[in-house]
């Protein structure tokens, strides 16, 4: 599934100049921060009113710092020579899945179901021996395994960070796909049957 975008990359790209434009002059800020992230939502909403478009969202708000960041030359240079031919060479930014790795820490209450096979000479006898064998420092509590899933209560979260962000692999699956979709419908009858026919003998191995 392809990502979510913004709701402006189906305006056309001359009402995308008039927005960029209004926003730059009116100090929105070219950088996507937390500082200003709400500044930047309030002037391009204020702005987005006067074209009868809603901002809902992120991402309308990341749609705009990403088109000024990459337009931005060009958008100077259609203001300062009036040549509005420039427009359509405007690139509309697209938007890409990640995966967000993080973490977080705390505090809980838990309880763990494990078990252990014990030699003894008498069942009475094991819990004698493993109470004296912990007491000793001869055996703990993760030497057994795990019966069932640890239950957890009272849990609290103190902190949280996140660890990395990385490109999503649908996205190369995705392009792969495009890629070889392009490349199989420039092949004529032979090849495409020579193809079938090595999928079909791959698809038997699976």
């Amino acid at each position: 599934m392809s990502a979510e975008q913004s709701e402006f990359s189906n305006q056309p790209k001359k009402i995308l100049y008039l927005i960029s434009q209004k926003l730059i002059s009116d100090d929105f800020d070219e950088e996507y921060s937390t500082d200003t992230y709400d500044s930047n939502h309030t002037i391009l909403s204020d702005i987005s009113r006067m074209f009868s478009i809603d901002v809902v969202d992120d991402e309308d708000v990341q749609f705009f710092t990403k088109f000024i960041e990459i337009n931005k030359q060009l958008i100077s240079e259609i203001s300062e020579t009036k040549d509005r031919s420039l427009i359509d060479k405007l690139v509309i930014p697209i938007a890409k899945t990640y995966e967000m790795l993080y973490s977080t820490r705390g505090t809980c209450t838990y309880e763990v179901f494990l078990k252990q096979e014990i030699d003894s000479y008498d069942e009475d006898w094991v819990r004698r021996s493993i109470l004296r064998q912990h007491a000793d420092g001869y055996w703990d509590t993760y030497e057994g395994w795990e019966t069932s899933k640890p239950q957890y209560d009272n849990y609290e979260e103190s902190d949280w960070s996140i660890n990395s962000v990385r490109e999503s692999n649908k996205n190369i699956q995705e392009n792969n796909f495009k890629k070889t979709t392009k490349v199989i419908s420039s092949m004529d009858k032979k090849s495409l049957l020579e193809l079938k026919n090595i999928i079909d003998s791959r698809l038997r191995l699976l």
